[in-house]
């Protein structure tokens, strides 16, 4: 982690409005170490998301139910997972960084050999069709013959004319 992303003031979560504010404002003035602190919490919400998914499938045993204990062990999964991506382990907000640039770099080159969008309309003069009527391909020989023994169809022999 670079010096400018520790100067960033870290929202405590999605409901801490100032800190997602002081967010907003530093944007503007370091897009890269704001989108670098966004990526971390999108990387601890997603451990904490999938830490909770992990308890929820173990069974709960009766001595220790209760709403409190449920409570501290839902801020110490969110402490945890913000540690956790603060460091990295997991690499997801790097993978999300290395996306971000690579998007960034490709906006700010100029498109080249761009085409020509496609029209949408028609072009005014449409290539007519033979004889003014529509005509079906025929079917190949191989794929005659199997459908022919499998008797899933009668197979007439096309006329060529």
């Amino acid at each position: 982690m670079s010096d400018s992303t520790s100067s960033i003031a870290s929202p405590r979560g999605y409901h801490d409005f100032a800190g997602l504010s002081q967010l907003r404002a530093h944007a503007g003035k370091d897009e890269r170490a704001a989108m670098r602190k966004v990526a971390e919490q999108f990387e601890a919400h997603f451990i904490q998301q999938t830490m909770q998914t992990m308890r929820a499938a173990v069974e709960k045993s009766d001595l220790v139910d209760s709403g409190s204990a449920d409570m501290f062990q839902d801020m110490m999964d969110k402490e945890v997972a913000t540690q956790m991506a603060s460091r990295s382990s997991m690499g997801l907000a790097d993978m999300i960084m290395r996306q971000w640039e690579q998007r960034q770099a490709a906006e700010r080159q100029p498109a080249q050999g761009a085409q020509e969008p496609m029209p949408l309309k028609p072009t005014a003069n449409p290539m007519p069709l033979a004889d003014g009527k529509p005509t079906a391909m025929p079917m190949p020989t191989a794929a005659r013959k199997a459908y022919q023994f499998e008797g899933v169809m009668s197979v007439k022999e096309p006329r060529h004319e």
